[in-house]
């Protein structure tokens, strides 16, 4: 079976999908951050997970 076991320790930072439908999962930012257009950050979400092997991770940044 399929499954994804999100930990973190506060639970309004567990991602979730948009819609029913969605492929992806949306994370929060545990802060606000400002990032300028061609700078790059690295933002540490405070959620880490465990799944199953019919299952992969990648993560990408949003198109908007």
């Amino acid at each position: 079976m399929s499954t994804i076991k999100w930990h973190t320790e506060d639970n309004k930072l567990i991602p979730e999908r948009s819609t029913k439908h969605s492929v992806g999962f949306d994370f929060k930012s545990p802060e606000a951050y400002t990032i300028y257009p061609s700078e790059t950050c690295m933002i540490d979400t405070k959620v880490s997970c465990e799944f199953s092997s019919d299952k992969w991770l990648g993560i990408y940044g949003r198109s908007s």
